[in-house]
């Protein structure tokens, strides 16, 4: 079951500290202004993030920044159409009328130094910009982005502050730059639908830095046993949105599973992208998991447990999951940690006689949240 943290978060830091509360969506609370917020924020690192967004949508009025912009995130370094902070901070000595100061372009880059250096309590969070079906709007522009503040040269861009945390809706408040360098919120919220039509910056943390696709144990000879290689086929979820927000872009499972003797695989798969599994489409991954013998080290039954990861949250939580007695074996329990902000999907049991995939029939694993498939090759 996934506990649905909203965004209170979001809405918390957008008042001034001296009247700060949730948005009610009254009138007076329709223009946000993100200042610095204090240091009783929960989480100090989302509060950094909202002080680093406000100042790069200060940056975005700058035609070259916005032209540097686009030329990054076209390259997609992680393969998404995103870009570091960091990287556009190189930029900005040789802009001109760059819209911030020498001062107050040093304190930016301290604050960003302080949130990808971490400290003993928390984690390293890098700030990137990204645009959502950026090539989708480059396609439809008649100029080059880089002379465009918008999709049609006379839109604003919106911008979207991401905490990590999955609104029910996969809905979020969104904000624009009017003539006196401040951000204005809108009257609406802003959908993933809306950004096919309109730019949108999202400004959030970067999932994929340290990123390290874990790999099965490597076997020293092709001997099995009724087995051969145990791969994760296709993976498929009937909303999406739900388990990842649209904001934090391509998706990033997380597997442990493991035999009543040990464990077998932990870590995280291939990432997925997004419109991959967009309107419940199966995504192939066909990632290697083990070799599946069933001797009393495997036995007959592999317990999988399934966490979609989300960058942001500091504080950790144990999940805990069980594999039944089978083969001779007594049941036995394990543990693995996440964040605050990554969603536990599913957890459920693998059996070895199942049928696998890509037969007609193979077994679907998991819940509303994640379904999965096996397959087992040689």
């Amino acid at each position: 079951m996934i506990a649905k943290k909203l965004i209170p978060a979001i809405l918390g830091v957008l008042l001034l500290a001296a009247g700060c509360k949730k948005d009610n969506g009254s009138a007076s609370d329709q223009t946000g202004d993100l200042n610095p917020v204090s240091a009783t924020q929960p989480n100090q690192s989302i509060a950094e993030l909202y002080n680093i967004g406000k100042a790069v949508a200060q940056l975005s009025g700058n035609a070259d920044f916005r032209r540097n912009v686009y030329l990054e995130v076209a390259k997609r370094f992680d393969g998404d159409e995103n870009v570091l902070v960091e990287t556009m901070l190189d930029d900005l000595s040789s802009m001109k009328n760059a819209r911030m100061s020498g001062e107050q372009q040093e304190a930016l880059r301290q604050r960003v130094n302080k949130l990808q250096a971490g400290t003993a309590t928390t984690k390293k969070h890098y700030p990137q910009i990204y645009i959502p079906h950026f090539e989708e709007l480059q396609s439809r522009k008649d100029n080059s982005a880089g002379a465009n503040s918008g999709t049609s040269g006379e839109e604003p861009i919106v911008y979207v502050f991401w905490d990590g945390n999955e609104a029910e809706t996969n809905e979020y408040p969104g904000y624009t730059m009017n003539a006196n360098g401040e951000l204005k919120k809108l009257p609406y919220l802003i959908s993933e639908q809306y950004t096919r039509q309109h730019e949108v910056w999202v400004l959030s943390f970067n999932e994929r830095i340290g990123y390290k696709v874990a790999e099965g144990p490597a076997s020293e000879s092709n001997a099995r046993i009724s087995g051969n290689r145990e791969l994760v086929y296709q993976v498929e979820t009937d909303d999406l949105g739900y388990i990842e927000g649209w904001p934090a872009g391509d998706v990033e499972l997380f597997l442990s599973c493991a035999s009543a003797k040990f464990k077998l695989f932990e870590g995280r798969i291939p990432t997925i992208n997004r419109s991959s599994m967009k309107d419940r489409k199966w995504a192939t991954v066909n990632h290697f998991i083990f070799y599946w013998y069933t001797t009393p080290e495997h036995g007959t039954i592999i317990a999988y447990d399934w966490t979609e990861k989300d960058d942001g949250g500091d504080n950790e939580q144990t999940i805990t999951y069980t594999v039944p007695a089978n083969n001779g074996l007594p049941g036995v329990s394990y543990s693995y940690k996440i964040s605050n902000n990554d969603e536990h999907c599913v957890y459920q049991v693998v059996q070895f006689d199942d049928p696998v995939a890509p037969g007609q029939t193979p077994t679907i694993y998991g819940n509303q949240y994640l379904h999965w498939k096996m397959t087992n090759v040689p």
